[in-house]
């Protein structure tokens, strides 16, 4: 999940609408997910996620160049902040895109191991789609990489 306001990818996973019989009515109807996972010392952290907003696909003006968003990234000030591309000078597009992607795995274990910035999984994704990684032949990886820029 990418929040329009932080620089950083959130892991959500098991995303579903709550419902049950006797169902606390507080919760019914609610979108619900969970952050982490299931191990002897701890237990995924279950978020409330509003109503539409990680459905909703975002349109913005971007700069579509990879390159330009690892070298403003490569600079370390520029670590744990959005990146303006307005300050490259060079011509955007309309990108739509959704707040919410389904990660491939190899790309999630990426994301997993520590908190991850767009630009550090588009790097990753771009690597591995260079090497003809065969996890990622059947997936949308144009829609993946536009999604780290956005």
């Amino acid at each position: 999940f990418n929040d329009l306001s932080s620089a950083f990818i959130s892991l959500i996973h098991s995303m579903h609408t709550y419902s049950a019989l006797g169902a606390d009515v507080d919760l019914k109807g609610k979108d619900i997910g969970f952050v982490g996972d299931k191990l002897s010392f701890q237990s995924p952290t279950p978020v409330l996620v509003q109503k539409e907003k990680p459905w909703k696909w975002h349109s913005k003006a971007v700069v579509p160049d990879g390159a330009a968003l690892l070298a403003n990234y490569a600079d370390n000030k520029n670590s744990g902040m959005l990146w303006d591309a307005s300050e490259t000078n060079k011509p955007t597009i309309n990108l739509t895109c959704p707040r919410l992607i389904a990660l491939p795995p190899i790309a999630v274990q990426f994301c997993a191991e520590k908190q991850c910035m767009p630009w550090e999984l588009y790097q990753f994704i771009s690597g591995l789609t260079t090497k003809a990684e065969p996890m990622l032949q059947a997936l949308q990886v144009e829609t993946l990489l536009e999604w780290c820029i956005k």
